[in-house]
């Protein structure tokens, strides 16, 4: 908690996830909570999708190429998921891509 010109300030940090947030603030005397200020609610946004995806390639050396969306939403983009699913098993593989 901090003291500025215009009065406390408190710095909340939330998880990067397309979440809704109700925040209200109350004073404390000892083990007593006062009232609580009106709720106020923060909605943050998802990055939408990449555009231009782009898959090149054969057999064991696949390239996949995409541009970064203009509007990345409230949270800045750190990196992408890239899936791809066996189609004869179904099964589905998740890779984590950091931005370098």
């Amino acid at each position: 908690l901090e003291k500025n010109t215009t009065g406390l300030v408190y710095t909340l940090v939330f998880p990067p996830k397309n979440e809704t947030y109700n925040v209200s603030v109350a004073g404390i005397s000892g083990q007593h909570i006062g009232l609580r200020s009106d709720h106020i609610t923060l909605v943050y946004k998802k990055p939408p999708a990449p555009l231009e995806v782009n898959v090149t390639g054969k057999a064991c050396d696949v390239y996949i190429s995409w541009k970064s969306p203009g509007d990345i939403g409230d949270l800045p983009i750190t990196g992408y998921v890239i899936e791809y699913i066996y189609l004869i098993t179904n099964t589905s593989i998740t890779v984590n891509a950091t931005i370098r």
